[in-house]
């Protein structure tokens, strides 16, 4: 995840219509054991940290929908990593409203474009699949 370090502009498209502006900084904090994702979709910016547990890569989603889901990686591939609910995350789809999967697929053919996937579950209505598609800015 590491060579995800800088930012990444570009749109999300939520599975009801909408089309958000979608802007996405990676930085490595505290001696490479974590990574600080900081997501701004619009103008509502969420914090996602990433670090490692064993051999898995987990992490806890500062949530816009006042919640902090825990997911574990389920699949790693040389261009991507996918993650779902952790075990130990208390949150329901029964009774909330949560991020439950989230992916992160770097273009093989051109590394300077990552797509991003996540789920919302709900208790009361259908799930949203949020897609984002992003290119690295070159920073100064």
């Amino acid at each position: 995840m590491e060579t995800l370090v800088g930012t990444w502009k570009g749109t999300l498209i939520r599975s009801n219509g909408d089309t958000l502006d979608l802007k996405l900084n990676y930085k490595v904090i505290s001696n490479r054991s974590t990574i600080v994702e900081t997501v701004f979709e619009d103008d509502t910016e969420m914090v996602t940290l990433y670090h490692d547990e064993g051999e898995k890569l987990v992490m806890t989603h500062y949530c816009a929908l006042m919640n902090q889901p825990m997911l574990n990686e389920s699949r790693l591939t040389a261009n991507s990593i996918h993650f779902e609910q952790s075990p130990s995350c208390t949150l329901s789809k029964d009774r909330d409203a949560y991020v439950n999967t989230y992916s992160l697929t770097v273009d093989p053919d051109n590394p300077s474009v990552l797509k991003t996937r996540y789920t919302v579950v709900f208790p009361d209505q259908p799930m949203w699949i949020n897609d984002g598609l992003v290119e690295k800015v070159n920073e100064l």
